[in-house]
């Protein structure tokens, strides 16, 4: 008989009503077939069904759009990192960013445009950060990045690099010249006692008022200003 571990492992994460009514028609299955010639190949079929359980577990915290993580499964991670942030004594900044000029796209080329500026923007998020970054589509045209990086908030290089890299290759969007990005952070130090969401919404405040600001050079801090002097450095390299 499979290994019951695998159902188990397959369905954390589900409801207990779906565990139990899929426990029982493997179990009534498994009654049928016993002895049977079908016995084997049932139980070949369970093995996949399970493994494809755990496969759909993996993925239910990806956005599918663009293989980011979506909102919910950001913040789980995200409080993960505060927590070892509060041991280690490290500061995390979180950037939060929107498009200027999306619903442009959308109404003038369609939204299949506007889906390929989405995945087009999270391919160079997915470039850019590191392996251990979090990176979310926290839904429609916004984002969210969590960075370990235990330096102080004025050296922290992530939104020039994204203005830059998206500003070389908006073109491949039809109307992409037109569009912007706003950029708004905020950061957690070790032992604020804040939830993740909080830092998140902190983050969006920032980038609310970068919306206000023209171009994209201006990224707000929530606790003060970020100097745009160093993205348009970096953009003149």
């Amino acid at each position: 008989m499979p290994n019951k571990d695998i159902y188990k492992e397959a369905s954390r994460g589900f409801n207990r009503e779906r565990y139990s009514h899929t426990k029982r028609s493997i179990e009534e299955q498994l009654r049928k077939t016993q002895g049977s010639q079908e016995e084997p190949l049932f139980k070949r079929s369970v093995n996949f069904v399970a493994a494809m359980l755990f496969r759909e577990k993996l993925s239910a915290g990806i956005d599918k759009k663009t293989g980011l993580l979506n909102e919910s499964a950001f913040l789980q991670r995200l409080e993960a990192y505060m927590a070892l942030a509060d041991r280690e004594e490290f500061s995390i900044p979180v950037f939060y960013i929107d498009f200027k000029k999306f619903k442009f796209i959308n109404d003038h080329f369609g939204h299949d445009e506007g889906d390929k500026a989405l995945r087009l923007f999270a391919d160079i998020i997915k470039k850019l950060i590191r392996g251990y970054d979090l990176a979310s589509r926290l839904g429609g045209d916004e984002f969210g990045i969590a960075e370990i990086y235990p330096t102080y908030p004025e050296e922290f290089k992530t939104p020039g690099m994204l203005i830059k890299e998206f500003d070389l290759e908006k073109s491949r969007i039809k109307g992409g010249p037109n569009l912007g990005l706003s950029i708004g952070y905020a950061v957690y130090y070790g032992n604020m006692n804040k939830p993740p969401g909080e830092i998140v919404k902190r983050a969006e405040i920032a980038m609310r008022n970068a919306k206000l600001a023209p171009g994209t050079s201006t990224v707000p801090w929530y606790e003060g200003i970020y100097n745009p002097s160093d993205i348009e450095l970096d953009r003149d390299r």
